[in-house]
């Protein structure tokens, strides 16, 4: 069970690290930032998910 969460961070980091070189061969200059700033926006829309995913299943082993 532990090795599914382990996978998906793993893939999450990737994919952030790809997303990072992506949006900075696309900005020419020294607009970093704004790749940098698109990375954390998937990052966080991510850890958002998980959270809701974490507080319904705990809102169904209460019920449970």
């Amino acid at each position: 069970m532990l090795r599914k969460y382990i996978s998906i961070a793993l893939l999450t980091f990737l994919l952030s690290l790809f997303l990072f070189f992506v949006a900075s061969l696309t900005i020419s200059g020294d607009d970093y930032l704004f790749g940098l700033a698109i990375t954390l926006g998937v990052l966080l829309s991510f850890v958002i998910a998980q959270l809701f995913y974490i507080i319904d299943l705990i809102k169904g082993r209460g019920k449970g």
